[in-house]
């Protein structure tokens, strides 16, 4: 193989290299992307990554005004009864995080999400702006989806500003082989010539 050849090979193969640590854009649904509508069953379409809820309660709704503008929620949001929902992610993703109010005048404890992989976790509702109000973060291996059950005592929720980081599709192989596919057709034209 000739120096250009190779050169062009390494060139390849280092830009693969680099390509499996590239980071994934984040994907905020903001809850006003399709039209006011009950949320069980419906598919909603961001970034190239589909997101369906589950609410077999059907209480809840996508693109509802209120609570008014407090610090995780703003505009339109998911809301209605107070009762569990889930999404499911057509890709996985690696970190997860939204804001959940409920009406409440007080503080609220115990709100919590489980992780399509079985993961538990709690999180509280400690502001009071008008409502009890938090933020749920995660950060993680790679997940499909979460279910949500609300804090108890609330009469009533808000889910706002749902935020994903999918997981990188790696790229070392696909491009290696491309690179290494190059090379040789490039090193069989130069033979047919000479």
């Amino acid at each position: 193989m000739n120096a250009k050849i190779f050169s062009a090979a390494l060139g390849l193969m280092a830009l693969a290299q680099l390509s499996t640590g590239a980071v994934a854009a984040p994907i905020t649904l903001t809850m006003d992307e399709v039209p006011s509508q009950l949320i069980d069953g419906l598919t909603v379409s961001k970034g190239g990554v589909d997101f369906t809820f589950s609410n077999p309660a059907n209480t809840l709704s996508y693109n509802s005004i209120g609570p008014g503008i407090s610090t995780y929620i703003q505009g339109a949001s998911i809301q209605g009864s107070r009762n569990p929902f889930s999404v499911t992610f057509s890709a996985p993703v690696r970190s997860i995080s939204f804001g959940l109010a409920e009406l409440n005048f007080a503080p609220l404890f115990g709100a919590s999400v489980t992780l399509s992989d079985g993961t538990s976790l709690l999180f509280d509702l400690p502001l009071v702006d008008p409502f009890a109000e938090g933020q749920f973060s995660w950060t993680g291996s790679p997940v499909t989806g979460f279910s949500l059950t609300p804090a108890a005592g609330g009469a009533a929720l808000a889910f706002d500003n749902l935020r994903i980081d999918t997981v990188p599709e790696p790229l070392t192989v696909s491009l290696f082989g491309a690179g290494l596919a190059g090379a040789v057709a490039m090193r069989r034209r130069k033979k047919k010539v000479a």
